[in-house]
């Protein structure tokens, strides 16, 4: 079985109180926004009192319940990507083609050639690029309102540091499982076999739609401002998100990696 790749710590205490805001990293209560106030879910607490008495039962039973909510989770996840896509008129990051409604949807600074130019520059630090060479009248404004543009990205920077956490903790709830999972056959346990797919093509939807957003203008944008607003500090989560992000670039490349320890006999009728 080959090792997944490295997974960020679980606890980010580096979260800047003065810009995005932080979150508990672990548990339920990190998705509220998403779960809504009541994490418990009727699903949940069906399949935990039907999965199997053995000794391992509740263990599975608490299994069970944070896979539904996770599950629930990457549809709210899908959901606020989707509005953003939307928002952006449907950006191509990819290919770097970016529509006029993109730069007047009031999220980027309507400054296309150096946020272009730092998307593109990806995962080069802004201070290595000599902005000043590509839009100096540009990169001025940026100072001047470098404040409001952090505002208006905030909420997508958290949305990354979202899609983050998700990555995190449905990774290390799919390896879990998948060590259950194996040694069952389908009518042994059909609940935690139907979970752990329902959970595994969560993970990759929310992954592979990761890619239609402007991830690393956003990032590289986001941290520019920082810098001007703030000392030239990055913001504490840079390097994190950088390392994310270049390790889903592109998303398949990143999933094939991320569940290559899953065996492909999970699920096998004998």
């Amino acid at each position: 079985m080959a090792k997944s790749r490295h997974y960020f710590s679980s606890h980010d205490s580096s979260l800047s109180p003065t810009s995005v805001r932080s979150r508990e990293w672990e548990g339920p209560s990190r998705w509220t926004e998403y779960l809504g106030p009541d994490v418990s879910s009727p699903m949940a607490t069906r399949s935990s009192k039907n999965v199997g008495s053995d000794g391992g039962g509740s263990h599975k039973g608490l299994q069970l319940q944070w896979v539904v909510q996770l599950i629930e989770v990457a549809e709210g996840l899908m959901a606020k990507m989707y509005r953003l896509n939307q928002i952006l008129d449907y950006p191509d990051p990819v290919g770097h083609n970016f529509s006029e409604a993109f730069w007047k949807a009031g999220i980027f600074p309507n400054h296309p050639r150096i946020c272009i130019f730092l998307s593109k520059k990806f995962p080069d630090h802004f201070s290595k690029l000599q902005l000043e060479r590509v839009d100096k009248a540009a990169l001025d404004a940026l100072h001047d309102s470098a404040e409001i543009h952090l505002q208006s990205l905030e909420p997508w920077i958290q949305l990354l540091l979202d899609l983050m956490a998700f990555r995190e903790q449905a990774l290390r709830l799919i390896l879990d499982l998948s060590s259950t999972v194996i040694t069952l056959l389908p009518h042994q346990n059909s609940l935690i076999l139907h979970a752990f797919m329902d959970l595994f093509c969560s993970f990759v939807r929310v992954s592979l739609f990761s890619e239609k957003l402007p991830r690393k203008m956003m990032l590289q944008v986001y941290n520019l401002l920082h810098a001007v607003s703030r000392n030239e500090r990055d913001c504490d989560f840079y390097h994190r998100l950088v390392q994310f992000i270049d390790s889903y670039d592109p998303p398949l490349k990143g999933l094939q990696e991320d569940l290559n320890f899953v065996s492909p006999r999970i699920g096998e009728r004998h």
